[in-house]
């Protein structure tokens, strides 16, 4: 049997399968941290080694100027792309101060953070040189 089928309705149905095709690689290259170079901006690496089990399966949410910039998973990294200047970074848990970071055209930053279990549960982020960086999640080179 032959399903017989407007032009109109196989143009919608394509251009939706086409959307979501777009939609999935968009996410996919964002859940990677791909981003497009920009020579008047830096990069921020905000990177979350592997850690144990136990305190593994928390996430925190990540903040800028009072902004969500998204949520940072045990092994996992943040990219962003930002214009020259000091920009501060703080988690969703209240522990530590949040940390002030400056921001050089061309330049990459790497921030860790470790989920530090004294006196509770936060997440402590720190400013790290690239090699430092490179060895504590190796994934990073691929960016």
């Amino acid at each position: 049997m032959i399903l017989k089928i407007s032009s109109r309705l196989f143009v919608q149905v394509f251009a939706f399968f086409l959307l979501l095709i777009t939609i999935n690689i968009s996410s996919y290259a964002n859940a990677l941290g791909v981003v497009i170079d920009d020579a008047e901006k830096g990069r921020v690496i905000v990177f979350r080694p592997k850690q144990p089990q136990a305190i593994s399966a928390v996430y925190y949410r990540i903040f800028s100027a009072g902004k969500s910039i998204g949520k940072l998973k045990n092994n996992k990294q943040i990219v962003l792309q930002l214009a020259p200047g000091k920009y501060y970074l703080s988690a969703n848990d209240g522990g530590d101060s949040p940390i002030e970071i400056d921001v050089r055209a061309g330049v990459t930053t790497y921030v860790q953070a470790v989920v530090k279990r004294k006196p509770d549960y936060h997440l402590h982020m720190q400013v790290v040189p690239e090699k430092q960086a490179m060895v504590r999640m190796p994934d990073l080179a691929l960016l």
